[in-house]
């Protein structure tokens, strides 16, 4: 009997782990099995045509909200080419409702809901005996035009029994992509808006198998590993042993500079000790996402949503102040209770907090989570398809929604690119609030059609430019900041045509007899001590600068003009943006 397990990702750097796992934990007792992973970019035909090429007896598909369309299409087709070939499908989009899934898809044959390796496996030894009889008596498994099997599954035993994903298929997969792993499974919580409240308390790998897991990763030198649970410090004494355990395991490796770990946390559970312990990091070995959604507190006790908001902030501050970890924090517009002034003074209050990145994300009533039960008491409109995402509710109008939507736009363009740090931090102070410049810049992009097509990361440097000279004077500073933003994460050389540029006479002449000094290359270029001047020059640039605002990054006073040193030998690992140096030439 032959098997193919199917993935569809997002995007090529994305992987499978839930495929993966099945085929582990089936081992040799269920025939041969394959995976096979595609991204929802590829030809659909030629996705088609592979799978059939292959011949199998079942066809498994893993089905999320990214990919359910497109799974869904392809079993249509599939059933019309092999007729007999039986369909099982699994995940999250297909775990809730059973019946109006085998409605909407006659061609699946089996739904696995909940965690699939034990429904999985037990179908498909079924399946290879013929024994159609005890394939629908299996729990977590829903049968086409039946009622047994339709109970959420989850894993009962020691989670550490389930072999590893990390096999030699997977690993052969893993290089430049993005790797996943989980420490536990379940989450303590109970968020209404969340698939995870409805997996019953928390389960944990031992850290034995955490390390040989992370040890076999690590032999392949994957750059990020991502980690898939819920809140890894839900358990601050189990979440330190598990820091020091990536920490020494990517210095065993000599890849503590090299590699970075994801993780989602509460930011209010952090207590000092473990606080403490990050301190102590390298740079950008650690990455934090940190949902914050909202400080209604109305809409928090809605949702079900534990935190002390007050705490979670302070340990957001202390975080970014370590400076050595990128800092992720979420916001969610469409929750219960929460209108859109009161959107925009969580906006406002996480702003403040000059997170990394800010994810301004819009409610998903996804299948299975109790918010989507109670569409009718909050007023939610939403889209009948995947994602589901909110078009309204009773407490924001559509329009209000959609502007929001602007809104994201603009800020992953401009404040999540880390593009414009400085240039942002400038323009603020001409707004009362950081939402009100973000609401008014994306009007601007709105009407010149700027949302409606791709920008380059060039030509947003000239809308900015262009934007402040319509609204404000003063262009010389703001200028000097867009070329400092500019040279500080761009290492082509070519600035913007919108942003004004300075010589001086012998300019050229002064920067070879710099960098040919041995003391200014030891105080500011330490790593290019004895290399040439051809060798450095190929990783340096000077700048003139002439109104540079006085309390921009170390300026003590405001110069006539000065230099800066742009050094473009590698990366702040937390912010990506280059590192320079004022300097005397």
């Amino acid at each position: 009997m032959k098997t193919l397990l199917i993935a569809l990702n997002a995007r090529f750097s994305h992987s499978n782990l839930a495929v993966y796992y099945l085929k582990a934990y089936c081992g040799t007792s269920c025939g041969d099995i394959e995976i096979l992973e595609f991204t929802i970019n590829d030809d659909t035909e030629w996705i088609l045509r592979t799978i059939c090429e292959k011949k199998p007896d079942n066809i498994a598909f893993s089905c999320y909200i990214w990919n359910i369309q497109m799974v869904s299409r392809l079993i249509s087709n599939i059933k019309k080419i092999m007729p007999g070939v039986c369909i099982i499908a699994g995940g999250p989009e297909v775990s809730f409702d059973t019946e109006k899934v085998f409605r909407e898809n006659p061609g699946i044959d089996y739904i696995i809901t909940g965690e699939g390796e034990i429904p999985f496996r037990n179908l498909l030894q079924s399946l290879k005996s013929n024994d159609r009889e005890a394939a629908e008596e299996i729990e977590g498994v829903a049968v086409k035009g039946k009622s047994a099997g339709q109970v959420y599954c989850r894993v009962r035993e020691n989670l550490d029994s389930i072999p590893s994903p990390f096999t030699g298929d997977y690993l052969a997969t893993s290089k430049n992509r993005i790797v996943y792993m989980e420490t536990t499974r379940g989450c303590p919580f109970a968020c209404t808006y969340c698939l995870s409240s409805r997996q019953g308390g928390v389960s944990n790998f031992s850290l034995e198998r955490v390390r040989s897991d992370l040890e076999k990763l690590l032999e392949t030198r994957v750059k990020q590993v991502k980690f898939v649970d819920r809140t890894f410090n839900a358990d601050n004494k189990r979440a330190r042993r598990l820091l020091q355990l990536l920490y020494d395991t990517a210095k065993q490796f000599n890849m503590e500079n090299e590699i970075n770990f994801h993780f989602e946390a509460a930011p209010d559970l952090f207590d000092d000790e473990t606080l403490a312990l990050l301190e102590t990091f390298p740079e950008g070995l650690i990455q934090l996402e940190m949902g914050i959604q909202s400080v209604n507190p109305e809409t928090i006790k809605e949702i079900n949503r534990r935190m002390d908001i007050d705490k979670a902030f302070g340990n957001i501050k202390r975080i970014i102040a370590m400076k050595n970890i990128h800092v992720h924090v979420d916001l969610i517009a469409g929750l219960p209770n929460e209108d859109y002034d009161s959107f925009k003074r969580s906006f406002n209050l996480v702003y403040a907090l000059k997170p990394h990145y800010l994810q301004l994300g819009f409610l998903k009533l996804l299948k299975g989570t109790k918010i989507r039960e109670d569409t009718v008491k909050h007023g939610y409109i939403f889209r009948d398809y995947p994602p589901y995402e909110v078009l309204s509710n009773r407490y924001m109008s559509y329009e209000c929604m959609f502007e929001l939507k602007y809104i994201e736009e603009v800020l992953e363009r401009y404040y999540n690119s880390g593009r414009f740090t400085a240039s942002l931090d400038y323009i603020m102070k001409f707004y009362d609030t950081p939402f009100d410049f973000y609401q008014e810049f994306a009007e601007y992009n709105r009407k010149r059609g700027y949302l409606s097509r791709p920008i380059s990361s060039r030509e947003c440097y000239d809308i900015m430019a262009a934007f402040y000279q319509e609204h404000f004077s003063g262009f010389n500073v703001f200028s000097e900041l867009l070329k400092l933003d500019f040279l500080a994460t761009d290492r082509s050389g070519y600035i913007p045509s919108s942003i004004i540029q300075y010589s001086e006479e012998g300019f050229k002449e002064m920067c070879f007899r710099f960098l040919n000094n041995e003391e200014n290359i030891e105080r500011h270029l330490p790593q290019f001590k004895g290399h040439s001047y051809k060798e450095i020059i190929k990783w340096t640039r000077f700048e003139v600068f002439r109104y540079l605002p006085a309390d921009e990054q170390g300026l003590t006073e405001k110069p006539a003009a000065c230099i800066i040193l742009f050094d473009y030998s590698s990366r702040n690992k937390v912010t990506s943006r280059y590192k320079y140096h004022i300097v005397n030439l």
